[in-house]
C-alpha cells in the first residue's frame, strides 16, 4: 500500500526533494553575508515608519509598484533581528517558484520535464544570489513570474471560472510586484490575441488584464512623476549586442556553455517544427503543447529586443538591468529542459544502450558539473565581501567611545542612512540614543564641527561623492584615525 502510494506520488516526491533541499541549502548560507546598498534602501522605505509614511516614500524614492514595499513593511514588524531573517521571504518565494515551475513542466510536456526544469531552476546560482539572498521585490518578482504562466496554462486548458479568477490573482501579484512583470502581462495579451485569431479562445479572456491594469492606475498615476524623472537620466548604460547575449547569458546560470545549449535547443525546436508543419501543416501549431513550447521561446527573445531597441532609442532612458528580465526564466528554463527532454526521448528510442549512456552522462553532468558549480558559485559569493552594512555596524558600536555614552555622530556616504539604522540599533533592540547618524542627503561640515567624536564609514563608490574631499574636509577640524582601511571606516577626534 506504502509503495504504491509513494509510486504514485513520485513526481511529487522529488519535486517535494528538489525544492526543500534548495531551501534548507540556501538558508544554511543566508546570515553570512550582510545586505548591501539597495537592500539598504528597502529597509529605509519600511523600517521604523508608519505604513502611509512607507507608501508615501516609496511613491516619492521608489520606481516599483507596492507589493513587496507592503510584504517588507509587514515583515520588518514581526521578524526577528538578522540579516538571514531579512532574506527568508526571499528565499520562501524562490524555493515556491522552483516548486511551480516543475508543476508547469508537468502541466505542459510530463513529468520528467517537470523534474528536469525543476532541477535546472534549483541549481542557477543567479537565482539564489541575486533573487533568495535579496531583500528587494526579486525573491516575489521571480515567483509571480512562475505563477502567472502556471496560471496562463490552467487558464487555457480549461478554462472554468476558478482557473479564470486564478490567472487574474497571478496577474494582481506580478503587475504589482514590477513593471517589467506588467510587461509580461502584455506579452501574454499578444498571445492571448493569436489564439483568439486561432479560435482558441474567447476575446473575454482579457477582461483579466484589464480589471488588474485599472486597479494599477491608482498606483501608476501618482508615481508617474517619480518615474519621469528617474528615467530622464536613469543610471543603466545603453546596451550593445554584446549586452544581448549577455542577458541570455546571465539567466542561463551566467555561463557560456549553457547559453549556446539553448541557443542549440532554439534551433533544433526551429528545425523540429518545420518539419513538422510541412508534414502536418499549419494545424500542428494549434497544439497547447507546441503553442506555449513557441511563446517560451519567442516571448523572451522579443521581450529583450524590445527593451534592447527602446533603451538605443534613447539611451538617457536606458532600462537595460539583467535582473529586471527576471520574469522570463521560467519560461526559458522550461522550454530548455522540455527540448532536452525530447532530445532524450528521440536519441533513447534508438537502442536501450543509447538509453543507458545518454542517463548515465546526463546524471555525471549534473553532479560533476551542475551542482558542483552552482554550491561553489554560491559559497564563494557570500563570502565575498561586498558592502557590509552589518559588520561595520557591529565594529562602530563596539568601540569604547560608543559605550561610554558620549555623543557621537556616525557618517555614512549613502543616501539611506536611516536604513542603515536597522543594523547600529540591532533593530530597535539597542540603545544608540548618543549617536546620531549623517547621510550625503543631510551631509553638513557645520554641524560635524558640533561633535568631538566622529565615524564616517565610505561605502558604495558610485561617483555620488569624493572619500578624499569628505576627510580632507573632516580633517580641517578633527584628527583622523584609520580604524579599517579595507572597511574605509575612520573615526575623527576634534582638534584641541
Amino acid at each position: 500500500m506504502i509503495f504504491k502510494l509513494q509510486k504514485k506520488n513520485c513526481f511529487y516526491i522529488i519535486l517535494s526533494a528538489i525544492t526543500l533541499t534548495s531551501f534548507i541549502f540556501a538558508v544554511s548560507l543566508s546570515n553570512v553575508k550582510s545586505l548591501w546598498y539597495d537592500d539598504i534602501y528597502q529597509i529605509y522605505f519600511s523600517w521604523n515608519r508608519s505604513f502611509l509614511e512607507t507608501m508615501d516614500i516609496v511613491l516619492e524614492v521608489d520606481l516599483n509598484p507596492p507589493l513587496w514595499a507592503v510584504l517588507s513593511h509587514l515583515w520588518l514588524k514581526i521578524a526577528p533581528f538578522g540579516t538571514g531573517w531579512l532574506k527568508l521571504p526571499s528565499i520562501l518565494f524562490v524555493s515556491a517558484a522552483i516548486f511551480v515551475v516543475g508543476l508547469i513542466g508537468k502541466e505542459l510536456f510530463g513529468k520528467k520535464v517537470g523534474i528536469v526544469s525543476a532541477l535546472l531552476f534549483s541549481l542557477s546560482p543567479i537565482m539564489t544570489l541575486d533573487c533568495a539572498y535579496s531583500f528587494r521585490a526579486y525573491g516575489l518578482y521571480l515567483f509571480a513570474s512562475a505563477l502567472i504562466i502556471y496560471a496562463y496554462i490552467k487558464k487555457i486548458r480549461v478554462p472554468s471560472l476558478k482557473n479564470r479568477i486564478f490567472f487574474g490573482i497571478a496577474v494582481f501579484l506580478i503587475a504589482f510586484t514590477h513593471y517589467f512583470g506588467a510587461l509580461l502581462c502584455v506579452f501574454l495579451g499578444i498571445s492571448d490575441l493569436i489564439l483568439v485569431f486561432m479560435k482558441k479562445q474567447k476575446p473575454s479572456f482579457f477582461i483579466e488584464y484589464v480589471c488588474v491594469a485599472f486597479i494599477e492606475l491608482f498606483w501608476f498615476i501618482p508615481q508617474l512623476t517619480t518615474i519621469n524623472s528617474a528615467l530622464s537620466s536613469f543610471w543603466p548604460s545603453r546596451p550593445t549586442l554584446r549586452s544581448f547575449f549577455n542577458a541570455v547569458k546571465y539567466l542561463m546560470f551566467d555561463s557560456s556553455f549553457l547559453t549556446l545549449v539553448f541557443f542549440a535547443s532554439a534551433i533544433y525546436f526551429a528545425i523540429s517544427l518545420i518539419k513538422k508543419i510541412k508534414k502536418t501543416g499549419v494545424k500542428h501549431l494549434c497544439k497547447i503543447t507546441v503553442f506555449t513550447k513557441l511563446i517560451f521561446l519567442l516571448l523572451p527573445l522579443f521581450y529583450i529586443l524590445l527593451i534592447f531597441i527602446y533603451s538605443n532609442v534613447k539611451p538617457e532612458s536606458s532600462v537595460w538591468v539583467d535582473r529586471y528580465f527576471f520574469s522570463l526564466y521560467p519560461m526559458m528554463i522550461i522550454f530548455l529542459g522540455a527540448t532536452l527532454v525530447d532530445i532524450y526521448r528521440r536519441l533513447a528510442d534508438k537502442s536501450a544502450n543509447i538509453r543507458k549512456s545518454i542517463t548515465v552522462v546526463s546524471v555525471l553532468l549534473i553532479i560533476t558539473v551542475l551542482i558542483p558549480n552552482y554550491a561553489v558559485q554560491v559559497v564563494r559569493k557570500v563570502n565575498t565581501e561586498y558592502e557590509p552594512f552589518e559588520e561595520v555596524a557591529e565594529i562602530i558600536v563596539s568601540r569604547p567611545e560608543i559605550l561610554s555614552g558620549e555623543d557621537i555622530l556616525v557618517i555614512s556616504t549613502i543616501n539611506c542612512g536611516k536604513g542603515w539604522e536597522y543594523y547600529l540599533t540591532h533593530n530597535n533592540s539597542r540603545d544608540i540614543s548618543n549617536i546620531k547618524t549623517m547621510d550625503l542627503l543631510n551631509y553638513s561640515h557645520a554641524e560635524i564641527t558640533s561633535y568631538d567624536t566622529v565615524f564616517l564609514y565610505a561605502v558604495h563608490f558610485d561617483g555620488s561623492f569624493s572619500l578624499d574631499k569628505i576627510r580632507e574636509e573632516i580633517s580641517q577640524t578633527h584628527v583622523e584615525t584609520i580604524i579599517d582601511i579595507e572597511k574605509n571606516i575612520f573615526k575623527y577626534q576634534k582638534k584641541k
